[in-house]
């Protein structure tokens, strides 16, 4: 009866570690699929980020073409963090089998500490995801303050200098202004289109030398005769407005309350 009894032991025994490798590698195959959603939003916002930008940023149009800009910005935005962190949860947080029982295992089991150990386990599981996850997610929100396709009207208007942030603004803004159409009318003398950029210094190594080299994004503006920029419009706005701005003359030009985008551009009479 004890040889039987054992081996009817040894066969739950061979179940149970059967069943919980079966989990885990379930739970390895949800965690490469969070990996890979986390890297694809991500990817898809840089895109977004990097390749396109608004195509008209002056009157109605412009106001609805920046806020859905903006909008799907903070979309992708906030669906890339979404992902990366379901997937340090995953990591982090989700208790693994353990398949392998020891014998200490079982004398823990038995007196009880073992319960104070999975406690201590699961409180520093769950900071080390909050630290972790806090600081990838202060990256990102920084991330891209280098370059932004509205740079140059977070400037002007003085909006946050984090990329991400800055996006909420211009997205609560042009709302407000599609809501509310308010404009406020400034004289500009010598008006013309100008070119608003920023450079920054790249150092990298090579066969034991340095080698310096520079990135610069350049943004178009309208510029009054001090070179001070009014308002940022497009690349293809640009070409229009040089050629039907006459820098002797003096324009009236109407941006609208909350944004600072252009409603109009007229020839003071």
């Amino acid at each position: 009866m004890r040889g039987w009894g054992d081996e009817m032991s040894r066969r739950r025994s061979a179940a149970a570690r059967r069943k919980a490798f079966e989990r885990e590698e379930m739970l390895w195959k949800r965690d490469k699929l969070s990996f890979i959603a986390a890297v694809a939003a991500f990817i898809v916002s840089i895109l977004h980020r990097v390749l396109f930008k608004p195509d008209v940023m002056t009157g109605e149009r412009g106001l609805r073409a920046v806020f859905l800009f903006s909008l799907l910005r903070i979309i992708l935005g906030l669906a890339a963090e979404a992902s990366f962190g379901v997937a340090l949860g995953r990591i982090m947080l989700i208790k693994r089998s353990e398949p392998l029982v020891t014998a200490a295992d079982t004398m823990e089991k038995k007196y009880g500490s073992c319960k104070n150990k999975k406690k201590q386990n699961k409180a520093g599981r769950i900071a080390g995801f909050v630290l972790l996850y806090g600081f990838l997610f202060l990256m990102y929100m920084s991330f891209g303050v280098r370059e932004t396709a509205l740079y140059s009207q977070r400037n002007i208007k003085d909006f946050s200098r984090f990329d991400n942030l800055s996006y909420v603004s211009f997205m609560g803004s042009t709302f407000m202004d599609m809501t509310e159409g308010e404009t406020v009318a400034v004289e500009v003398s010598g008006a013309h289109i100008g070119t608003d950029s920023i450079s920054y210094a790249i150092t990298s190594r090579r066969y034991n030398s340095r080698r310096h080299s520079s990135l610069t994004y350049r943004f178009s503006v309208l510029e009054d005769g001090g070179y001070e920029n009014i308002v940022q419009v497009s690349k293809k706005e640009r070409e229009k407005l040089e050629a039907a701005l006459d820098s002797e003359k003096t324009y009236t030009v109407r941006l609208y309350k909350h944004s600072g985008l252009m409603a109009s551009i007229e020839e003071k009479h």
